[in-house]
């Protein structure tokens, strides 16, 4: 909890030290009708290093819309902050591992070391997909298998979007990838592909590699 503080008491702190001299200076920009040079070389300088600057501000004895303005934006960084800070950070505590104790069931994505694995031990089986970003698929690529011996049943459902590349994702790297892992063995897998909506298309010249 405590490192969570961090950021935001270190933004308190900036908004404290700059927001005075601030206010200042948009209340003398006004005086000048926003005519900087007017306001002389040595302005900034003398603004926000001057102890009179933040005694003003602090002590309130000025209350114009610029002093308002930027109590305003501190109030309402204090209230944004205390939600995300005790609020969501809360919750976060409360429902980020929620499969230790099930709340809301068990399920959780797998870690990087967990899928390696579960599901780079065999190339005989479902191609799932790679670790690596933006990897093209290759027939006999290292990438992550459902083992057809392993633990889980070789049942897969794919749900997405239209668009969202699952057939060119799953679908027909799955086609390419069983009868290679199958080419040296004995025992050879069979492919039955139904397709009602006619929009698996493959081009003449891999059909014939299958037939």
């Amino acid at each position: 909890m405590k490192k969570k503080l961090i950021l935001p008491v270190s933004i308190l702190v900036v908004l404290l030290i700059c927001i005075p001299g601030f206010v200042m200076l948009i209340r003398d920009l006004v005086g000048v009708k926003f005519i900087f040079p007017l306001l002389g070389d040595g302005y900034l300088q003398d603004t926000f290093l001057t102890k009179d600057t933040y005694i003003s501000f602090y002590m309130l004895r000025a209350w114009d819309p610029p002093n308002v303005l930027g109590w305003g934006i501190i109030l309402a960084y204090l209230i944004f902050s205390s939600f995300g800070t005790f609020g969501f950070l809360g919750s976060k505590n409360t429902y980020s591992l929620r499969e230790k104790y099930g709340s809301h069931g068990t399920s959780r994505f797998q870690t990087r070391s967990e899928i390696k694995n579960n599901f780079y031990s065999s190339k005989l089986g479902w191609f799932l997909g790679s670790l690596k970003p933006n990897q093209a698929y290759s027939p006999g690529m290292d990438a992550a298998y459902l083992p057809a011996s392993g633990k889980l049943n070789m049942q897969v459902t794919v749900i997405g979007s239209p668009g969202s590349y699952k057939t060119t994702s799953l679908v027909l790297p799955n086609i390419f990838h069983i009868p290679y892992a199958y080419r040296n063995l004995d025992q050879k897998a069979d492919l039955i592909i139904t397709d009602p909506k006619s929009e698996v298309t493959l081009p003449q010249s891999l059909i014939q590699f299958f037939t």
